[in-house]
């Protein structure tokens, strides 16, 4: 089986994704955090793209843009609350997650109801 053929099956991205988890949270428990952090932001969405078909491709990457910004968003307030505001980590965790919930909902929503996107 080519590589590439195998990078569009949606079964080993999966798997790839779930290793990658596995590599940062290991990474990062044993001392290297900073390479913990840079493997997390692995583009697995490339991985997808490969398996996406071409009509839906250029949609894809615009949505990929606007949905970085948004866990950029996200990353930013975990920041922002967790070195300033609540070092609970399960707060922050839902503070984190609420953000990228509804700012993911209004994007979702926007783009797709209002075709503002």
């Amino acid at each position: 089986m080519k590589i590439l053929e195998l990078l569009k099956k949606p079964l080993f991205n999966a798997v790839f994704g779930g290793i990658l988890m596995y590599f940062v949270i290991t990474i990062s428990n044993k001392g290297d955090p900073i390479f913990g952090a840079l493997l997390s932001s692995f583009p697995i969405g490339i991985l997808g793209l490969l398996a996406i078909t071409k009509d839906k491709r250029e949609l894809f990457i615009k949505s990929a843009v606007f949905v970085n910004l948004i866990i950029f968003i996200m990353w930013s307030i975990i920041w922002f609350v967790y070195t300033n505001k609540n070092k609970h980590l399960y707060t922050v965790s839902i503070i984190g997650f609420l953000t990228w919930l509804i700012l993911g909902t209004a994007y979702y929503i926007s783009s797709k109801y209002m075709k503002l996107i």
